[in-house]
Parts: C-alpha cells; sequence; structure tokens
C-alpha cells in the first residue's frame, strides 16, 4: 500500500499497551515488532517507511493502530476538532481509549550509569535475540554484501558483554554508510530501548 497523500508527515506514539508489548514481548511478528519498537513519537511515516524498506508501512501501521498498540494523535485532535465527542474517538481509534503519551528519548550519556550496567549484564536471551535481529537487519538492508561479516558477528553474540562490543562496531558500520548513517542514531536508540526494557 502507498502513503496517502497527507500521510507522509503523520507521526505516531506508542500507547500504555504499545509500551507493554515491547516489555513483555507478546505475539507479535518480529517485522511489527520491530516497527513499533521504533515508533517513538518524533518519526514520521516516512520515515518509518525508509527504516523498514521494503516493507508495506502503512499496512504494518494500521494493524498496530487497529490492535491498540499506536495511536496518530493528529487525528484524535482532528476529531476533537471537528466536535465528535470521546466515544466517537474510541471507536475511530481503539487505543485513545487510554492516555496518549510519546515516548520521549533521553539526551545521549557518555557514560552508562551503574544502573544501565547492571541490567546488560543480566539481558535475558529472548531480548539479546530481539537486539540480534534489529541489528542483523538493519546491516542487511544498509550494508548488504559488504556487511556479511558483521552479520556473522551479530549472530555469534551469546551474552551482553560480547553484544556491547559487536554494537559499537555495528553502530560505526551503519554511522559509515551513505544510506545508514542518517538512520544510524535512531536505530542505536531503538536497541537502547531495547536493553532497557
Amino acid at each position: 500500500m502507498q502513503i496517502p497523500a497527507g500521510m507522509s508527515n503523520a507521526v505516531y506514539v506508542k500507547t500504555d499497551k504499545g509500551q507493554q508489548e515491547i516489555q513483555q514481548r507478546g505475539n507479535l511478528s518480529p517485522l511489527l515488532r520491530r516497527l513499533l519498537i521504533v515508533i517513538d513519537g518524533a518519526r514520521t511515516v516516512r520515515m518509518l517507511s525508509t527504516m523498514l524498506a521494503g516493507s508495506d508501512v502503512m499496512t504494518l501501521l494500521l494493524e498496530l493502530e487497529t490492535r491498540g498498540f499506536i495511536v496518530n494523535p493528529a487525528a484524535i485532535a482532528t476529531f476533537r476538532m471537528l466536535g465528535d465527542s470521546d466515544a466517537g474517538i474510541a471507536a475511530h481509534s481503539p487505543a485513545a481509549a487510554g492516555p496518549i503519551l510519546p515516548v520521549i528519548s533521553s539526551p545521549p550519556v557518555m557514560s552508562t550509569p551503574p544502573a544501565q550496567e547492571e541490567a546488560e549484564s543480566e539481558l535475558d536471551p529472548a531480548r539479546i535475540n530481539d537486539i540480534k535481529v534489529l541489528m542483523r537487519d538493519s546491516t542487511t538492508q544498509f550494508l548488504g554484501l559488504m556487511g556479511n561479516s558483521l552479520v556473522a558477528e551479530i549472530e555469534a553474540v551469546q551474552n551482553a558483554a560480547r553484544l556491547k562490543t559487536v554494537m559499537a562496531r555495528w553502530n560505526m558500520a551503519l554511522r559509515e554508510s551513505r544510506t545508514g548513517a542518517p538512520y544510524a542514531d535512531q536505530y542505536m536508540k531503538a536497541v537502547k530501548t531495547l536493553i532497557r526494557v
């Protein structure tokens, strides 16, 4: 599905249900989960479409919205401006019943706080796997065949200490890539989100 006119600059935010899905690893497909992770209340549909090149982002967004994991606050504001009641809004957006709070990222920190170091050392294998999938997919997307050795390193990660080392190399490779450089920071934020969850 093509991005409809007027939707390319639309911004979605996670609902409470979306936040819980990331923390509890529900039953989303890996692609839907990946999209949910990178939705942060700042990225436009166009940016998300570029980050998930080759995917039908509009269909995926519609599914996440229908299932109540994300919401488009601008659409809700439009309903309110048109005089629709809250019941009407809830009927059009299942996630609208709960508070709509964008995910706000904290500014980058030069050193790792002790609490984060402890969380990193206790990463469970499922969370490490989620991070590896995100890193592997972005490496394949932006580096292509040139990223094969990095993909092999990512696949070999078994613990948090090794993950941290490979993350640094992965982030640098994205930054040095012509196509990946604009998204390197966004992907790093997504990985850090997964680590902290």
